[in-house]
């Protein structure tokens, strides 16, 4: 479970790294506002990807990283779906893992 959760978030920082460009594009932020918030939510999420090898700790981490990715919606609007696809991901992998671990 700690290593699909610890790609998952790493997935997800990529995705942050890619909202950077869309965010001073898109929004009237400027590049000295944009690149510190994506790349605040990209250590976020490597952070969080590196503690779920330390158990609940690491979990509790992803879902403030899925917070953060679905707070960005009021930033990029498109934000909200995607956040929510990677907010929905994670709570099946909250819901399963242990189970699979298990098996």
């Amino acid at each position: 479970m700690a290593r699909v959760a610890a790609a998952l978030l790493t997935l997800e920082a990529v995705v942050f790294v890619l909202t950077i460009p869309v965010m001073i594009s898109v929004t009237e932020l400027r590049v000295g506002v944009a690149v510190p918030l994506g790349l605040g939510a990209v250590a976020a999420a490597l952070v969080a990807a590196g503690l779920c090898r330390r158990g609940r700790i690491g979990y509790l981490a992803g879902w403030v990283v899925q917070a953060v990715a679905i707070a960005g919606g009021f930033i990029v609007p498109v934000m909200f779906f995607i956040g929510g696809i990677f907010a929905a991901l994670w709570l099946v992998l909250m819901r399963i893992g242990p189970r699979v671990d298990a098996a």
